[in-house]
């Protein structure tokens, strides 16, 4: 606060940085309700997501230059890839156009750019519809990007060799069919307390998910020579152990 003289001054972290940073990291660092901790390793690693986002851009610009078709089907690491896409794109609208969390906006981008980065470091010579794929996920980038840090993504479509402004650009859209999840992500509470968590099939039954939840090591390690007073299922949700 002003009062106890605390306060950052945004100039240096500008001009040091880069504004793209300075605004990447308050947006990432805390949901919009909550006060936000200055934290200078945060903003390095801002600075740093900001780069390779950059590096990855300009070094695979080839890609802007293909005229791959889009492919009838995919092989699984570009269904990967392609899947990734499409539920960040669905992720970063939700969250900037109806829950203003923009901080799990920039955290799915940040999976895309992981997953396009496990894609480009396998090398190797990509299909014409691996390349399409690629190409999407680059150019779908640089766009959800833009909100977040505005000057970085209009230098990166430039670099892509793209035409206009990327803010004269149409949103990206996503197949919501492409965005259902293959799985779901179930917590073990053992005594009120989160255990452990497992990802499992939307439809798994209450006696699947108790079962795969009792053959976790790490739950067993903690339930060992104890009784087993309750355990409540939740489908798609937990499964809730009570132990004395």
């Amino acid at each position: 606060s002003k009062s106890l003289g605390n306060t950052v001054d945004p100039g240096e972290i500008i001009d040091r940085f880069s504004a793209d940073t300075a605004r990447l990291f308050i947006l990432f660092a805390s949901p919009p309700e909550k006060e936000l901790e200055w934290n200078d390793q945060g903003v390095e690693g801002a600075f740093r997501f900001l780069n390779r986002v950059y590096r990855m851009i300009a070094d695979h610009r080839e890609f802007f230059l293909s005229q791959a078709p889009a492919p009838d089907s995919a092989d699984d690491e570009m269904r990967s890839l392609l899947i990734a896409t499409h539920r960040a794109i669905r992720k970063v609208t939700e969250d900037i156009e109806k829950r203003f969390q923009f901080n799990t906006a920039i955290s799915a981008i940040m999976e895309l750019v992981n997953e396009l980065h496990r894609v480009l470091a396998g090398g190797g010579t990509l299909s014409s519809g691996g390349r399409w794929t690629v190409l999407n996920a680059l150019r779908a980038l640089i766009l959800l990007i833009a909100p977040f840090a505005p000057h970085l993504a209009e230098e990166l479509w430039e670099v892509a060799g793209q035409p206009y402004s990327v803010f004269q650009q149409s949103w990206p859209e996503y197949d919501p069919e492409l965005t259902l999840s293959q799985s779901v992500q179930i917590v073990v509470q053992i005594n009120g307390k989160v255990r452990a968590r497992f990802d499992a099939p939307p439809d798994s039954s209450r006696d699947e998910l108790g079962s795969i939840a009792l053959a976790i090591p790490r739950v067993r390690e903690l339930i060992a020579e104890k009784k087993l007073i309750k355990k409540v299922v939740v489908p798609g949700k937990l499964v809730s152990l009570v132990v004395r």
